[in-house]
């Protein structure tokens, strides 16, 4: 019996610690996050260019701005950042941003308050961004909905179209294409208003998901322009900046 006990013992030790090691070695799932912005909010897209050596003045600028803009629905949506150079013009933000307004009364309450402020949040932004432009969408005619999973690679496009019907053909015709080569389509937006001062007026925004840079390039390599009806592009290969953990 004590043998029979020894062997059962030593059979439930391996299991154990056979176990505890694929837990160790298994690779953690990928974080997902879906990006959820209703009809009727308003969307605010942010590209920007900050300025060397201003940690101090862009933590100054959160902690004056934030609270406030918060207490009005403010919300920050999704951030993506470049990972490489843009592979289509020459604008290299820092960050691509798409943030939410509940509606454009909260946008306006907020405004009113922060002109209340000792800080003046306008000029802090001149000191902090070389470049801020900034797109808005008043009131959103249809709700926005799209999953983003950690590792992956998203494409955002902005086009500015001349001749709507050919692009629209154009892209049209390579959406298929795009399938069959991995990609999928995750957001379109038509053309927004810029306020005065953060011009930045793309006829449409397109982001685009990819299982890896290769598979992207891979893709454009193998693909003809696309682009009928377009005079002007940036397009930068980015990823999904998730909330860390602490």
């Amino acid at each position: 019996m004590k043998s029979i006990n020894s062997q059962l013992l030593l059979v439930i030790t391996l299991l154990t610690f056979s176990t505890t090691l694929i837990a160790a070695t298994k690779k953690p799932d990928p974080q997902n996050q879906t990006i959820t912005i209703n009809k009727g909010q308003v969307l605010d897209v942010l590209t920007a260019i900050r300025k060397p050596n201003t940690d101090d003045a862009l933590n100054n600028y959160f902690s004056n701005v934030f609270p406030s803009a918060q207490q009005y629905g403010f919300k920050i949506d999704a951030q993506f950042i470049p990972i490489a150079p843009p592979t289509q013009g020459n604008y290299h933000p820092d960050f691509f941003s798409l943030m939410s307004w509940p509606d454009s009364e909260s946008q306006d309450k907020f405004r009113q308050a922060a002109k209340k402020l000792d800080y003046k949040y306008l000029d802090a932004r001149k000191e902090i961004w070389s470049v801020f432009n900034l797109t808005s969408y008043d009131k959103l005619e249809e709700s926005i909905e799209f999953t983003v999973t950690e590792g992956k690679v998203y494409v955002i496009t902005a086009y500015w179209v001349d001749d709507m019907d050919s692009f629209r053909k154009a892209k049209e015709k390579g959406s298929s294409k795009m399938e069959r080569a991995g990609g999928s389509l995750k957001l379109v937006l038509g053309k927004g208003q810029s306020p005065m001062g953060y011009v930045y007026e793309p006829n449409v925004i397109s982001i685009t998901e990819w299982e890896n840079e290769e598979a992207f390039d891979k893709f454009i390599q193998n693909s003809k322009s696309g682009n009928e009806g377009v005079t002007n592009i940036n397009q930068w290969k980015t990823q999904f900046a998730f909330p860390q953990n602490n």
